[in-house]
């Protein structure tokens, strides 16, 4: 057994405990409370012992483009990101997140729900011990990206998938998937994640048509008539 302790021990369910102590067995806790009564063993001074941060939408695989684009609207910013990641390879991908999922656990993140263009964050988890669900994104206007993407994706990282790194589907944005996509997608049973709301221009271009984002349309689907939240909600797409 080995014990840690410090100047406090916040367990989030219950009181913060003054000079407390964890008692770890077989990578499991199996006691939580004051250094009186667990005992010191390995004692962290000025600091604090909680559990670990969980980031509920990460990208992993994006790990090293901070200032990328800086100063950009959203339009642009994701129009200059689709050419970005036409540059890069499968194996630049799986460094990036592979270093992303490092400076995680360096933070104190331990868990992520990460949105996978390429896949590339289930390998990057599993290496490192990093848990996670990594949602594959998926684009399109109909149920044809799960077969041509979503399911060959899977397939490839599956020997490294495990009760500590599972897999979601991500349909994309409503700008980049139909309704119909999203309905298909649910249908599936996995955990989902999206991306709703992230700008004004957004929801212009999905209520409209009109716009900033009219500039790059051919890259998006047709527009529900309404914002994204409303749209999903509609179709009893929200849970």
């Amino acid at each position: 057994m080995r014990v840690l302790s410090a100047d406090w021990v916040v367990p989030v369910e219950g009181p913060a405990i003054r000079d407390g102590a964890v008692a770890i067995e077989d990578g499991l806790i199996i006691a939580v409370g004051s250094a009186a009564d667990i005992g010191a063993g390995e004692r962290y001074r000025g600091a604090v012992i909680l559990p670990g941060f969980v980031n509920a939408h990460s990208h992993l695989e994006y790990a090293v483009y901070g200032g990328f684009g800086d100063g950009l609207s959203f339009g642009p910013w994701i129009a200059l990101h689709v050419e970005r990641k036409a540059r890069i390879d499968l194996g630049d991908m799986e460094a990036i997140a592979r270093f992303g999922a490092i400076e995680c656990l360096r933070s104190g993140n331990t868990t992520v729900g990460d949105c996978s263009f390429s896949g590339a964050a289930v390998t990057a988890c599993a290496d490192v011990g990093l848990r996670g669900i990594v949602y594959l994104e998926v684009f399109g206007t109909d149920d044809s990206p799960i077969r041509d993407r979503f399911t060959p994706m899977r397939e490839r990282i599956a020997e490294d998938l495990s009760e500590t790194v599972k897999v979601g589907i991500s349909p994309h944005a409503p700008y980049t998937c139909t309704l119909d996509l999203y309905r298909s997608c649910a249908e599936l049973g996995l955990p989902l994640a999206t991306h709703l709301a992230e700008s004004e221009a957004e929801t212009e271009f999905l209520r409209t048509g009109e716009g900033s984002w009219q500039t790059f349309a051919e890259m998006l689907v047709t527009p529900p008539g309404t914002t994204g939240i409303r749209a999903l909600a509609e179709e009893g797409l929200l849970g």
